[in-house]
């Protein structure tokens, strides 16, 4: 039995083979890659019985020709990294994870918000099921379920017709939810509702559905209502447009109650419009300010690595041409301060592997720019060399290789980007491009390309 499970544990992590970097360096990542194989869990019983959605009746797994049923969409922590995780490594696994998401559909009558055992607890704000898939659509893992009906479930969440949201009556009309009380999280919640629109609009765009399209773009806009161009950040907003008395943008470090956001504070949440970074460096006016803005935020110790709003930060340099350094030089940082072998060397609550996640892709020089797109932001890799062994089911290609060429402590800089030997000039590149290709060559520097 021990010998099976050796063996069993050595092809699931076994997907990925490392060279170079240190010893406790490949530790974490396979200690992470661990964390993100045990979520989601198996709930089926060996003869395929799980109790269904809601009503906890026994069903069997057959019944959708499937081999198991997974349980534990924890959505929040999750739909911001979890789908391109398991597109890289394990692709039947997420595809699972989508077919049972649909399937909670059919058997509740709505998609999960927080997901344990085939019960809903409406965990956090938002609707993350509608980023998740999304984000599986667009990255080919929605195989074997219908887009119509995957549409249907998603705008029937969307359109608060299953009560996952609440009353949205007043986001419906005005695009924001108004600060109505003190320490409520009306802004936090109205940015999860923003993603979430957003990414039914991508796949609205898809279809063919224009009205709709149209319709979920525009509540996705509504971020900018509460953009306060005297602080460059967003600020809550009363039901009459006007700005809530006695702001403070620091108030909400270290998870204290605070007006308008959940978990954080305005610094932690203000750059997390990760759909539409260029329409928030318009709203500061500059380039300039918004990366300013944006560095201020590590320098003086605002950024928060441990829970998710702002774990994108690091990444969000390279949408200003110029500043791409900054994420490597950030990215690096966090790696270095944030994680390690030892005892506590994961910051803050590991969130069903999303922290884990976070640190994985950070090593391998690849993070997910957005929910329901398919790119990814390069960075500097920590290994000299990253081989992804690729499925078969899903891919062309058996492996992927992502290789750093001259890495060293003080080489965390990008000198110069290939694909299969040929220049590339970007910083982003789509995930479909990146699994036709065979290597992405990474050289590595320690002078900053401003």
């Amino acid at each position: 039995m021990c010998e099976n499970a050796v063996e069993e544990w050595n092809r699931v992590l076994g997907v990925v083979e490392l060279e170079g970097g240190s010893y406790d360096q490949k530790v974490q990542f396979y200690t992470s890659l661990y964390h993100n194989w045990i979520h989601p869990n198996t709930l089926s019983d060996v003869n395929g019985d799980y109790p269904a959605m809601v009503n906890g009746k026994t069903l069997n797994v057959a019944n959708y020709g499937e081999k198991e049923r997974l349980t534990m969409f924890s959505g929040w922590d999750v739909y911001r990294i979890s789908p391109f995780l398991g597109a890289l490594f394990y692709p039947e696994r997420q595809a699972l994870m989508a077919r049972t998401m649909v399937e909670m559909y059919i058997e509740g009558g709505f998609l999960p918000k927080f997901e344990i055992a085939g019960q809903d607890f409406r965990v956090m704000e938002g609707d993350a099921a509608l980023p998740y898939l999304a984000s599986c659509y667009f990255l080919g893992l929605t195989r074997g379920v219908d887009s119509e009906l995957l549409y249907e479930a998603m705008r029937r969440n969307a359109m608060n017709q299953t009560d996952v949201r609440g009353n949205q009556d007043f986001y419906n009309t005005y695009y924001y939810i108004p600060w109505a009380r003190k320490y409520d999280n009306s802004v936090s919640e109205a940015l999860e509702y923003y993603v979430a629109d957003w990414s039914i609009a991508q796949m609205a765009k898809e279809l063919g559905k224009k009205d709709d399209y149209k319709m979920f773009m525009d509540r996705a806009m509504g971020y900018k209502k509460y953009y306060d161009n005297a602080y460059g950040l967003l600020r809550p907003l009363k039901s009459d447009g006007e700005f809530m008395e006695g702001f403070n943008p620091i108030e909400g470090m270290n998870f204290e109650s605070v007006n308008g956001f959940h978990e954080g504070s305005s610094w932690n949440y203000s750059f997390s419009i990760p759909y539409d970074i260029p329409g928030l460096i318009k709203l500061y006016g500059s380039s300039k300010r918004f990366v300013d803005s944006l560095e201020s935020c590590f320098v003086n110790k605002y950024f928060d690595m441990g829970n998710e709003p702002d774990i994108n930060y690091p990444y969000l340099f390279s949408y200003v041409k110029g500043s791409e350094w900054r994420t490597q030089k950030w990215v690096n940082y966090c790696l270095s301060e944030f994680f390690g072998n030892f005892a506590g060397g994961l910051p803050g609550n590991d969130d069903a592997g999303t922290m884990s996640a976070w640190q994985m892709l950070s090593m391998i020089g690849i993070y997910p720019a957005c929910p329901a797109q398919t790119d990814y932001i390069i960075t500097t890799p920590t290994f000299d060399r990253v081989i992804i062994k690729l499925s078969k089911e899903f891919y062309l290609n058996q492996e992927l290789v992502i290789e750093a060429v001259n890495r060293s402590n003080e080489n965390i800089y990008i000198e110069r980007i290939e694909i299969d030997g040929k220049p590339y000039r970007s910083f982003f590149i789509d995930h479909h491009k990146l699994m036709n290709a065979n290597r992405l060559t990474i050289y590595c520097t320690d002078k900053p390309k401003k």
